[in-house]
């Protein structure tokens, strides 16, 4: 995994925040690797396929299995949801050192997930790179982000005397939920696209968002740490909701910033999601509130899947024009403000608190 990434993004940290987030990066990073080589253990190969792993069947695998997920954990990721982890095991007085498969796993399903994110919109980049399935075909990439991102079951197997039992159950089944609900969102989301459905309600897409990218982006990792770390079952529940408070924040500034980046390091195609005519909520907001031939244009554009960047410049001007961009980046700002509310609930020690409060207030005023 890299290390020389930029470092940038930590001005739009509270300081509080970015030097508990340095102090356990390397960590971080140190578990998701052991993590992964971990499952290229010879022994643990041969258990799953059933028969011996030679050195030619490990080459394969390593081609198939690990380079797609590897090509992701080898850019320039922030590591945060690992770090999410080790913030909520400090914070019930588990050391995370302790706990390394259960902080490597969340930047395993996390990474996955892009993957498959990446497939089921046809991103080009991720990271300033081409995706996996640009990188190793679709069929390769799917497969292998399917497989990792059930490693959560295993690995919860695993430490399952550690855990206990409560908490193996607790983990499994937190596991399972995300993953249907995001096989749902995702599904939802590429079908509405793919017809086109600009009567779609701005709410309906608020829903989606719960239904999919809040999942793996910030409520998994807290519901691994909370479980992980024994925390009591009202702030485990807590802090599932400030992991969906946040998610929903997350969305609206990443649809934002997806059109319109102040970040030249943004490390994805310009304006991608028109590209794509998705109906994220600015879009939402743009078609109720332009009419005649503005509204038919922006449409156009939308459904011509496009990579004209003048004709893109149009659509976010048409986008821009309606305030949609204010009034979601508005909209984020109030589920920050669930987030505080959230928060105060928590029985946790303020530092604790303020460093997850001053999660949320990045997640709002990022650039990247």
């Amino acid at each position: 995994m890299r290390s020389d990434y930029s470092s940038e993004f930590l001005k739009d940290m509270a300081p509080m925040l970015g030097e508990h987030y340095v102090k356990w990066l390397p960590y971080c990073r140190e578990a998701v690797r052991a993590t992964v080589l971990e499952m290229k253990d010879p022994e643990v190969l041969s258990k799953a396929l059933g028969f011996p792993v030679t050195d030619e069947v490990l080459e394969g695998l390593s081609a198939a299995w690990f380079s797609p997920l590897l090509s992701y954990l080898e850019r320039s990721g922030k590591l945060l949801r690992p770090y999410l982890v080790c913030l909520c095991l400090e914070a019930y007085g588990k050391d995370p050192r302790e706990w390394r498969r259960q902080v490597g796993l969340g930047e395993v399903i996390h990474s996955s997930s892009l993957i498959l994110d990446d497939v089921s919109d046809d991103s080009l980049f991720r990271r300033g790179a081409p995706s996996a399935h640009q990188l190793f075909g679709m069929r390769v990439a799917g497969s292998s982000a399917l497989a990792w991102l059930n490693l959560g079951f295993h690995l919860a197997w695993l430490d399952r005397e550690a855990l206990g039992e409560q908490a193996t159950h607790a983990l499994i089944e937190a596991l399972s939920w995300e993953h249907f609900v995001t096989g749902v969102g995702t599904t939802i989301d590429v079908t509405w696209a793919w017809r086109r459905h600009e009567r779609r309600l701005p709410s309906q897409y608020l829903q989606q968002v719960v239904h999919r990218s809040t999942s793996y982006t910030y409520r998994l990792p807290l519901k691994i740490g909370a479980i992980t770390g024994g925390a009591p079952k009202a702030d485990a529940e807590r802090l599932a909701a400030f992991g969906e408070e946040l998610g929903l924040a997350f969305q609206l500034v990443d649809d934002i910033l997806n059109i319109k980046p102040d970040d030249p390091h943004w490390g994805k195609e310009t304006a991608e999601d028109i590209v794509q005519g998705k109906r994220s909520l600015q879009v939402l907001y743009a078609l109720e509130r332009l009419e005649g031939a503005r509204r038919r244009r922006l449409l156009e554009i939308l459904d011509s899947r496009t990579h004209d960047q003048e004709v893109l410049k149009e659509a976010v001007a048409l986008i821009e024009s309606t305030g949609a961009l204010w009034d979601s980046m508005a909209l984020a700002q109030k589920f920050r403000t669930h987030c505080d509310d959230i928060l105060q609930g928590l029985s946790l020690a303020p530092i604790h608190r303020d460093r997850l409060g001053a999660l949320a207030e990045y997640v709002v005023r990022r650039a990247r």
